[in-house]
């Protein structure tokens, strides 16, 4: 945007063009710990799709995408595809969201093997609740299955990635650029390296471990560090589910033993099976202490305190940096245990 001032210098009279530079919309957009959008959209069945009914069940992969066919966009879509098995195994859902026509999609979807929904979003209404640039649309010809078709784009979105976490807060954000969001998602330890209880090969060595775990999950499990009360993300929520180790997978404990005990840690008044858990003397610090950790990789969990609730009377003490919480309506602990 452009304007002119006028600047007198002695008897010499200069017309100085003044520019105003205008931020890209894209830098107004959301950022990591705001809350996402609730938006509604169509599916690329023509189907009415709504946010509501997925965010918080899942954590939520919505990319912005462009269905014109080209190698970019084929290149995005099957990171996405060829990383869905590892995504999906560990409770995360994957959309894509463009300004093409439904029809485009379809298209879209089919010539790249596409298992997971797209959605339209032809007048650019989700893309700006999420800060997404939204440009002109179009038409072009490109050749498909031997055949020359006109495409037809009501709008053009910028190509970029939001992860909505369980509580609705976007947890990560990539640019159209950046392809491995699976890859991100597991170094950030936003969703586990390893899920459910897959035999997997243990690492041996802390550089290993480094390379598998965050910082704070590494001081936690492996260097057996305390986070601070009421820290961790899992002390207060009461989803129902399962909390699982974070370092091999395994099932640690159920969200049904799990009671508000005021510590700012998480508490459980029982793990999820008798052999979920293992434990061990802590005399570090001067003061005895029952260690509490994971029967298969041997990380560090917590502690465990006689200061609990019925049935057990225990109260285990858990750092949020060592459990990885997935969602299961149908979660049934063992109230039988003692």
């Amino acid at each position: 945007m452009h304007s002119a001032r006028i600047l007198r210098i002695g008897s010499v009279v200069v017309a100085m063009p003044l520019v105003l530079f205008i931020t890209p919309q894209s830098t107004f957009g959301l950022s990591v710990g705001d809350k996402a959008p609730v938006f509604d959209a169509t599916d690329d069945q023509r189907q009415p799709w709504k946010s509501a009914d997925h965010v918080g069940r899942k954590v939520m992969v919505v990319f912005f995408y462009v269905a014109d066919m080209s190698t970019a966009s084929a290149k995005r879509a099957a990171a996405f595809q060829n990383n869905l098995k590892t995504l999906t195994d560990r409770g995360v859902e994957v959309v894509g969201v463009s300004g093409d026509a439904v029809a485009n999609h379809q298209l879209f979807k089919k010539a790249n093997s596409l298992s997971f929904t797209l959605l339209s979003d032809e007048r650019g209404q989700v893309a700006r609740k999420f800060g997404v640039r939204v440009g002109p649309g179009g038409s072009f010809r490109k050749r498909i299955d031997g055949k020359t078709v006109t495409l037809k784009r009501a709008v053009t979105l910028d190509r970029q990635t939001f992860v909505i976490g369980l509580d609705g807060k976007v947890v990560l954000k990539q640019s159209g650029t950046q392809y491995n969001t699976a890859s991100a998602l597991i170094e950030a330890g936003i969703i586990p390296r390893f899920f459910k209880d897959q035999p997997v090969k243990l690492p041996k060595t802390d550089v290993e471990w480094r390379k598998l775990l965050t910082a704070d999950q590494f001081r936690v499990t492996r260097r057996k560090s305390t986070e601070k009360a009421f820290s961790g993300k899992y002390w207060n929520p009461k989803t129902k589910g399962n909390y699982r180790c974070v370092c091999c997978g395994q099932l640690a404990f159920h969200s049904g033993t799990k009671f508000k005990s005021g510590t700012g840690w998480p508490s459980f008044w029982n793990p999820a099976t008798r052999g979920s858990v293992k434990f061990a003397k802590d005399t570090a610090g001067g003061k005895p202490r029952v260690e509490v950790k994971c029967s298969r990789c041997a990380a560090h969990l917590g502690h465990i305190f006689s200061d609990g609730r019925p049935p057990s009377g225990h109260r285990y003490c858990i750092n949020s940096a060592a459990l990885h919480f997935e969602i299961e309506d149908k979660s049934v602990p063992d109230k039988k245990m003692k």
